[in-house]
C-alpha cells in the first residue's frame, strides 16, 4: 500500500476521495488560465492585424475575462481603436485602458 493511501485510511477517507476535489480545482485553474493565454493572444492578433495599431507597443494581459491593455501610442484615437478591437474578440468582458500617449 502506498504510504499515503495508508495516511487516507487513518483519516477514513480513501485515496480517490481525498485526491478527487484537490485535482479537480487545480485542473480547473490551469484550464482558465490556458483560457486567459488564448484570449490574450487572440487580443494581441486582431491589434495587430489592424494596419495602424500594428506598430504599436501594446501589451496585453488577461485577469478573469478582463483584458488590460498597456503601452504607448501615438494618438488618443489609437488608444480608442485598441479598446475596441479588444473588446470585439469572444470572450472578453471588459476593457481595462492603461495605455499612454508617446511623447517622442
Amino acid at each position: 500500500m502506498k504510504t499515503f493511501q495508508r495516511i487516507a485510511m487513518l483519516f477514513g477517507r480513501s485515496a480517490s476521495e481525498r485526491e478527487g476535489p484537490g485535482v479537480s480545482r487545480r485542473r480547473s485553474l490551469g484550464e482558465r488560465q490556458a483560457n486567459y493565454i488564448v484570449l490574450a493572444s487572440q487580443v494581441e492578433e486582431a491589434i495587430a492585424a489592424d494596419p495602424v495599431l500594428s506598430s504599436a507597443q501594446i501589451d496585453v494581459e488577461v485577469f478573469s475575462r478582463v483584458v488590460q491593455l498597456s503601452g504607448f501610442v501615438d494618438a488618443p484615437a489609437d488608444m480608442s481603436r485598441a479598446v475596441v478591437l479588444a473588446g470585439e474578440v469572444k470572450g472578453v468582458e471588459s476593457v481595462r485602458n492603461c495605455m499612454q500617449l508617446a511623447w517622442w
